[in-house]
């Protein structure tokens, strides 16, 4: 058996959460090791280099309020920029169905009551939102009485129908099981923020790369961690190749189901096990096609396209001009778990061109993210089940005298990428006082 290395802090994970915990504690002179089972920095911040436009697979928009993001890109020298314009407009295709989303409402296939016929399958959500309570505070919103998403569309009005169409590409688990206290928080949290985004010039993953390099001690990619072992004297890390490593305090910057698959033999606090063990991520799976000729300019309908069918949602990717450069079929749900693991490139052209035969030699898919069944990962985003909000909302902020986390599972009160800076800063200033800040010699 190896010995073990000493080190003074350990972050486990090379994503926004991990960099930054390893940026403010090597500015306060701490030696701080950065781990990442993966052959890259950034996490779910995913810049796809080999496909036309290099879209984003992670980590699409800063907005204007993430303060923390937008400095530390000043810090390091990454810029950003706003958006090209979007292709406007939806084609809504599903069995028997293909049509521009402005004529859904006299659609022989539209299944909305009378009430709901002129809303558009993407909207209806928004809709049922209008009007919601706002728990942005989550301690104030303790007695809220938290339903499945479903159940309180019903509670609101929503036919069986549109609750179906919203299920078919909700932005979580489904709406049977997913939280409407999480949704509701979410989405006052982001109502709060200024309109409006930006993008990273040169792409998100570049944000990352200029964290890593800024740091004194280069980060160890392909370096997987397998158990964790909390003892007297300090904390050790096994790694997959054999490596031990010793040291006072780690951070933990995963994604919830790879940490999982770590053995923390640790004192954690029963409900931190809980959160651990129970928090589900988004399931997303990513379709990314390039282009043979316009298509849509063959049936004359919208590029971009909502399905009621396991394909989901097909978004146009544009260049600074506006043209379509490429597109992103967005698979998540249930859908994304029943996929064929073994061709899910081939099985997403053939769905797109069976609804959309136009399409039909148009594209060839160029990559697949498969963020649900890849192991770092196991989703793309996390979110919350009924009833999770009052149990585990903040809990992973906190931690033990020598282990912590995290990550944008740990902070809910700033949406997207600048929570996971958010839990990084949080988890430095919890080594910071642990250690008394002194600096190691």
């Amino acid at each position: 058996m190896r010995a073990a290395e000493r080190s003074q802090v350990v972050v486990v994970g090379a994503g926004l959460a991990g960099l930054r915990t390893a940026m403010l504690l090597e500015s306060y002179g701490f030696h701080v090791r950065v781990l990442e089972a993966a052959d890259r920095v950034g996490g779910r911040m995913y810049t796809l280099e080999d496909v036309p436009g290099r879209p984003e697979a992670g980590g699409l928009e800063v907005g204007k309020s993430y303060g923390r993001l937008r400095s530390i890109g000043a810090a390091v020298g990454v810029g950003f920029t706003p958006p090209p314009p979007r292709s406007s407009g939806w084609t809504i295709a599903g069995e028997d169905l293909l049509l521009d989303a402005a004529g859904w409402a006299e659609a022989p296939g539209n299944p909305l009551t009378e009430a709901e016929r002129a809303i558009t399958p993407p909207a209806l959500l928004f809709h049922y939102l209008r009007g919601a309570p706002e728990l942005k505070d989550w301690p104030g919103a303790a007695a809220f009485e938290d339903l499945s998403v479903g159940a309180w569309l019903e509670r609101r009005g929503a036919s069986a129908a549109a609750v179906g169409l919203i299920d078919r590409n909700y932005n979580g688990i489904d709406v049977a099981s997913a939280s409407t206290g999480f949704l509701l928080h979410a989405m006052a949290v982001r109502m709060g923020s200024p309109p409006g985004s930006d993008r990273i010039v040169g792409g998100s993953q570049r944000l990352p790369e200029a964290m890593a390099d800024t740091l004194a001690a280069t980060p160890e990619l392909n370096r997987k961690v397998v158990a964790v072992t909390e003892a007297g004297n300090g904390v050790e890390l096994r790694c997959e190749d054999g490596t031990r490593i010793v040291c006072d305090q780690v951070v933990l910057a995963t994604p919830l189901p790879a940490l999982r698959r770590v053995a923390i033999e640790a004192p954690l606090p029963a409900p931190i096990r809980g959160a651990i063990d129970a928090l589900p991520y988004t399931p997303i799976t990513q379709v990314h096609f390039g282009l043979e000729r316009a298509f849509w300019e063959d049936d004359g309908l919208p590029p971009n396209l909502w399905c009621d069918d396991p394909l989901g949602r097909v978004f146009a990717n544009t260049d600074a001009e506006g043209n379509v450069i490429s597109l992103t079929a967005w698979i998540n749900g249930p859908a994304s778990l029943a996929l064929p693991a073994d061709d899910i490139a081939r099985w997403a052209t053939d769905r797109l061109a069976a609804l959309r035969p136009a399409s039909r030699g148009a594209v060839k898919a160029l990559q697949v993210v498969d963020w649900t069944r890849d192991a770092s990962t196991g989703g793309a985003y996390s979110t919350m089940a009924v009833g999770q909000p009052a149990r585990f909302m903040g809990l992973l902020t906190t931690g033990t005298d020598r282990i912590r986390f995290a990550g944008e599972h740990c902070f809910f009160d700033a949406p997207g990428m600048e929570s996971a800076v958010a839990s990084g800063e949080i988890a430095a200033l919890g080594v910071l006082k642990a250690l008394d800040g002194s600096a190691a010699a």
